[in-house]
């Protein structure tokens, strides 16, 4: 890549975090809530007789190891991340 191709490009006005970290920490929590949603759609159906119990049972059985509190921790840490300027920032937590 060109030295000024990589001055000119951004990333897109619609991306709030545009450091990798705060953009995995978001993607993942995103996951997260899409794992629990679609686990309490299959209690509802189960309890409706929709699902086999089987098929209930294997996918319950699937450890979700992260607490609500801890996905908004992280998106505090993020956004304090971001409002506090870099050389000031201390983080809480390794990678």
């Amino acid at each position: 890549m060109d030295d000024t191709t990589a001055e000119t490009v951004r990333a897109p006005r619609w991306r709030s975090h545009a450091d990798p970290r705060g953009r995995l920490i978001l993607a993942l929590s995103a996951q997260l809530e899409a794992e629990r949603n679609k686990r309490e759609a299959l209690r509802v159906a189960h309890r409706q007789g929709a699902v086999d119990q089987a098929l209930l049972e294997a996918i319950a059985e699937k450890p979700v190891a992260a607490s609500s509190e801890d996905i908004a921790a992280l998106q505090q840490t993020v956004a304090l991340r971001d409002r506090t300027p870099s050389e000031d920032y201390t983080p809480e937590f390794c990678m």
